[in-house]
């Protein structure tokens, strides 16, 4: 049962790897202007008055937060995991 509950803890964790992965690049591509990883941006582009220097401060806001997030869950899961 344990060797289990690790596999799917393990697999878990890929996913969520993943997903952030996924989000980080959709986060580039859209507020790049490219439109073509639209899976979790709702669809909507940015208004046009928005400057060049607002979209990049928040591409850079949101690429910090998501790889933030990814060094998160692969601290957490090693914690967990081995027991530190």
């Amino acid at each position: 049962m344990s060797n289990f509950l690790e596999s799917l803890f393990d697999f878990v964790v890929e996913v969520l790897k993943f997903i952030l992965i996924v989000v980080l690049l959709n986060n580039i591509a859209y507020y790049l202007g490219k439109g073509t990883l639209k899976l979790l941006s709702g669809g909507s582009y940015p208004p046009a008055e928005r400057t060049p220097m607002s979209t990049n401060i928040t591409m850079y806001v949101g690429s910090l937060v998501t790889v933030a997030a990814f060094i998160c869950i692969i601290l957490v899961a090693d914690k967990i995991r081995y027991g530190i």
